[in-house]
């Protein structure tokens, strides 16, 4: 006597539900924008937090907004998109948790640099305009003004630069 197997049911996708990811990269490949090739994902990275003492204080913009002029130029100096994924998904797994402005960063990603809350921030912002540019919105922080101005900035420095 054979036996019935169940079928297993194929789950609906939601056309509302956004994906961090495509398909491409779930699966292990994605194509390098800048160098046009493919390659294997590399595995991901944990991260070291530490925290500074200070007062919670109404956010400086200006100092945001020249962050994240800084951050962009070093999001745009990185040749490899892989990289740049790597520290906004390190980042943003952070970011996921909380943000504090009074931190102290330390990326695996970047092991040689420790950045400050507003650096942190910043580079937030960036790792995702260079490498998840569709996901930019999703991040919930009150900053998006002060990206807003230091990507007008970026815009007319890659222009004049040599």
């Amino acid at each position: 006597m054979a036996t019935i197997r169940r079928r297993k049911r194929k789950q609906e996708s939601d056309p509302n539900e956004l994906f961090l990811f495509t398909q491409e990269e779930m699966s292990g490949e994605w194509r390098d924008t800048k160098q046009n090739t493919v390659d294997t994902a590399s595995p991901s990275c944990m991260s070291v937090v530490q925290t500074v003492e200070a007062t919670d204080t109404q956010p400086d913009m200006e100092y945001m907004t020249d962050n994240m002029l800084w951050a962009l130029k070093q999001m745009d100096s990185i040749d490899d998109i892989r990289q740049i994924r790597l520290i906004a998904m390190e980042v943003g797994s952070i970011a996921s948790a909380r943000v504090n402005l009074n931190t102290i960063y330390k990326l695996q990603t970047m092991p040689y640099q420790t950045l400050d809350g507003y650096q942190f921030v910043s580079l937030y912002y960036a790792s995702f305009h260079f490498a998840f540019p569709s996901m930019l919105n999703g991040i919930k922080l009150p900053y998006e003004h002060a990206f807003g101005e230091a990507l007008s900035k970026f815009e007319e420095w890659k222009i004049q630069r040599p």
